[in-house]
């Protein structure tokens, strides 16, 4: 629960004109010795002069935005650029359509004070009816889809990033776009954010939209599946595994993981400081912004906002809470047989809570695939839809490195939705300037004695300079570059298995509720 006690006030380390005066020079030189760095020493070799830019400039804001208000307003022009977008017409057809989520907390809410989290559903009101509230959220997909999802279109429940504290759905419009566009009915949530609402708020709402999915819009669960990039990332991984905990009967076929903040404990992650200067997550590492202490709701120092310094004791407390909670440290949960797909870049500053939770994921059971995209930055699919990231030798062959990532996603997704991705874990690295896609890493389980079986015939019958021809016709098959998916609505041939056809369509079920 938030801690607002007042011994958590500290006086400010400077007088306040002196602390003013203190915080614009470090404005001021933060942003300079930013920009000169950008000209002097490039530290991504590949990277666009405009990403290395883009990436300094927000590392520098980050780096001294004091609380979690001005934090929301440094990203404020995200949201309004995706107000921007739903005003466009030239949007190759997708449509944004707000709702409003009905949540009811015995329908749609749990008791989580088993699994170690202090929260339980409000009771029913004194004249016995049950109590409800608003969870907004939006519908985008393709205008093929709209109204009427058909029963055999998979559908992503993004949960978007933004540390906890800000950002929303408007600002991921350039995301969820592409992923509609692919052939997913995207509903992306407007979860309560930090510190207003403190942890489990983001989580209790990940998971009644979930449940609205399934119990409201009679989506059938094994066509759904979890998106969610950075602290989005953070609520898919735990929501998977909340979910598992209560022995839920309807799990979503995959998770879909873009960056995910698995450990929000900059103290706990070597990353966070050896790679900040290949990356703009300068927030993770700002002790007086503090996103474990915001995250928890606990009451910051009572001192002015320009004023220099932070509460060490209280930020070392909030990390060591976070880093010990299972469902906010996720990088030791597991998650059985469900197929998972992580992107995200080698040199970024969650580098280290990712390889520690693509570590911790058994070989025998766990379906991960991996896939490194050199020389970005944090969440490139969200930095890749304004800005080019990666310098191409040929512009005219080798695609963007963001259009490599969105076409492994929808090939991944083909393959959950077929059962064709088999147990092991699988790490690629993705070159965007030339287009290379590589396989380094490859952890698969031991092979069953059926499987040894079915291995030994071919050998046998084709002796082996067979064996050997069939060697090099798989890796020539797993080197093949990746075709782009389908525009529209292409999810009609490998989407997952739908519902019968007398299910009732999400747009139904919200139409009372949606505002358009």
């Amino acid at each position: 629960m938030p801690d607002h006690s007042p011994s958590s006030a500290t006086a400010p380390p400077y007088p306040y004109p002196a602390a003013l005066a203190l915080s614009a020079v470090a404005w001021a030189w933060a942003l300079f010795t930013s920009l000169v760095a950008v000209f002097v020493s490039p530290p991504l070799p590949s990277a666009t002069r405009r990403a290395q830019v883009f990436m300094v400039v927000v590392r520098a804001f980050g780096a001294i935005v004091p609380n979690a208000q001005l934090g929301r307003a440094l990203f404020a022009p995200l949201s309004l650029l995706g107000g921007a977008m739903k005003r466009l017409r030239l949007l190759d057809g997708v449509v944004y359509r707000e709702v409003e989520l009905r949540v009811a907390p015995r329908r749609h809410e749990a008791d989580l004070r088993p699994f170690g989290i202090d929260y339980a559903p409000a009771g029913a009101l004194p004249n016995g009816d049950a109590p409800t509230r608003v969870l907004h959220a939006e519908w985008v997909t393709t205008r093929a889809a709209w109204p009427e999802i058909p029963h055999d279109t998979p559908v992503a429940l993004f949960l978007h990033g933004g540390a906890f504290f800000s950002l929303d759905t408007r600002a991921y419009r350039a995301v969820t776009r592409r992923l509609a566009r692919l052939g997913f009915a995207v509903l992306a949530v407007d979860y309560r954010l930090a510190p207003e609402h403190a942890f489990p708020c983001a989580l209790v709402d990940a998971l009644a939209a979930f449940r609205w999915l399934v119990n409201d819009a009679n989506i059938d669960p094994r066509r759904i599946v979890l998106v969610g990039d950075s602290a989005g990332g953070n609520l898919c991984v735990a929501l998977h595994a909340l979910l598992r905990a209560m022995h839920e009967p309807a799990l979503p076929a995959g998770l879909c993981l873009i960056s995910p903040a698995l450990d929000v404990a900059s103290a706990f992650q070597p990353s966070a400081t050896a790679n900040e200067h290949f990356d703009f997550l300068s927030v993770m590492t700002n002790r007086k912004l503090s996103v474990a202490r915001t995250y928890l709701g606990r009451a910051a120092p009572r001192q002015r906002w320009w004023s220099i310094g932070a509460d060490e004791k209280a930020v070392t407390a909030a990390e060591s809470a976070v880093h010990a909670h299972l469902f906010i440290n996720v990088t030791k949960t597991t998650h059985g047989a469900t197929p998972i797909l992580i992107q995200s870049s080698p040199t970024e500053q969650l580098a280290s809570c990712i390889e520690a939770f693509f570590a911790h994921q058994p070989s025998a059971t766990a379906r991960v695939q991996h896939d490194l995209a050199v020389d970005t930055p944090h969440v490139p699919h969200v930095v890749g839809a304004w800005i080019p990231l990666v310098r191409r030798r040929n512009p005219a062959t080798t695609p963007d490195i963001v259009d490599t990532l969105y076409a492994r996603i929808w090939d991944w997704w083909t393959r959950v939705a077929a059962d064709q991705i088999q147990p092991g874990k699988v790490k690629y690295v993705i070159r965007g300037d030339t287009g290379k896609v590589q396989e380094v890493e490859v952890r698969s389980a031991p092979p069953t004695p059926a499987k040894k079986a079915a291995a030994a015939a071919p050998k046998q019958a084709n002796g082996s300079g067979g064996e050997i021809k069939q060697r090099k016709a798989a890796t020539s098959a797993k080197m093949a570059p990746i075709k782009p998916p389908p525009g529209g609505n292409a999810a009609s041939a490998n989407g997952g298995s739908g519902g019968g056809s007398g299910a009732k369509s999400p747009i139904e079920s919200a139409a009372a509720t949606a505002a358009v």
